[in-house]
């Protein structure tokens, strides 16, 4: 009879996660908070209804690493293994130039307070890996599970259209031909920025110097090794 596995492992941006202990009510947001200090996401309802704690979480599916957004409040991390976790904070780095969804948030006046703006930027960061050149249903219905008392949605909106006119998805660092979105009909693929493409000319600014690091091969080797040891066991 196979042994189930003693430890859960997953990456968390671009850490290797080991635990062997662990209390079966963590959540992946107190995780996040209170254990790996990582406060971008933050804690609103608790309960899986504001979006403020949203994540990324990626998982192999077949040869492809796919990512859907994950309410942090209610996902316990037991369920993490052989995952890849996301966080607000892997999408640029500290000091560093803004990721091109959060500069389309600036630009646009798509914050307030910004109590809510971490879980919005991953919602449509998780949208710009699926389709960077959205329609406003579809950005509106990548938002329906994150909550804005202040914007009216209006500003949040306008940076979505715009968010590809900062730079070029092919360049992001969960982007490769290994990697989808759910429901998406096609792996990441190269978008040219063109003057006459839909969100430039809504007048977004020039391009970002934004630059990251590849992650998705080394990724989805460790998370292949991962679901291969578990099921030898």
């Amino acid at each position: 009879m196979s042994q189930p596995p003693n430890e859960l492992r997953f990456i968390l941006n671009d850490e290797d996660i080991v635990l062997t202990e662990l209390k079966a009510t963590e959540t992946l947001l107190d995780y996040l908070r209170l254990t790996k200090r990582l406060r971008g996401s933050k804690e609103g309802c608790a309960e899986g209804d504001c979006g403020a704690c949203t994540v990324l979480v990626g998982r192999m599916s077949g040869d492809e690493l796919v990512y859907e957004t994950v309410n942090a409040c209610i996902c316990f991390v037991g369920m993490l293994h052989g995952t890849h976790v996301v966080t607000i904070e892997h999408l640029s780095p500290l000091g560093g130039p803004l990721h091109p969804v959060q500069q389309a948030m600036v630009d646009y006046h798509g914050s307030q307070c910004g109590f809510c703006t971490p879980g919005i930027v991953m919602s449509l960061y998780g949208l710009w890996l699926a389709e960077p050149n959205p329609s406003v249903p579809q950005i509106e219905t990548a938002l329906q599970g994150n909550l804005c008392r202040c914007t009216g949605y209006a500003p949040i909106i306008k940076a979505g259209l715009a968010m590809s006119s900062y730079a070029d998805v092919s360049a992001d660092a969960l982007n490769a031909a290994c990697c989808r979105m759910p429901n998406s009909p096609m792996p990441f693929s190269a978008r040219p920025i063109s003057a006459s493409s839909s969100a430039r000319s809504k007048g977004a600014p020039s391009a970002v110097p934004w630059i990251s690091t590849n992650l998705p091969e080394p990724v989805m080797t460790k998370l292949a090794s991962v679901s291969a040891s578990t099921s030898s066991r």
